[in-house]
């Protein structure tokens, strides 16, 4: 068997870099938005009304389904939240 190393952990998740680029930052917009429904105590209807979601969908975000939402949707729960994104490009 030949052992493969990675650069990073997204490497080895897509190799595509363009997937890539879209894979981490859907990664760190569904992370920002997890920390904050755990932080508002609200109840999972509650979370998944506020979001404009449906309970098994709140379900699929809590457990870090990353591939069934899109960075559109992410943006638009966490603004829903009362958080704004801001964006930084690096070279």
């Amino acid at each position: 068997m030949t052992e493969h190393v990675f650069d990073t952990i997204w490497d080895a998740l897509e190799p595509d870099p363009i997937a890539r680029a879209n894979l981490q930052l859907r990664s760190q917009l569904l992370s920002a938005l997890i920390d904050v429904l755990e932080q508002n105590g609200m109840t999972q209807t509650q979370s998944a009304t506020l979001l404009g979601i449906d309970e098994p969908c709140l379900t699929n975000l809590m457990a870090g389904r990353i591939d069934l939402f899109t960075i559109d949707s992410l943006v638009n729960m966490l603004e829903k939240t009362g958080r704004h994104i801001t964006l930084s490009i690096a070279a």
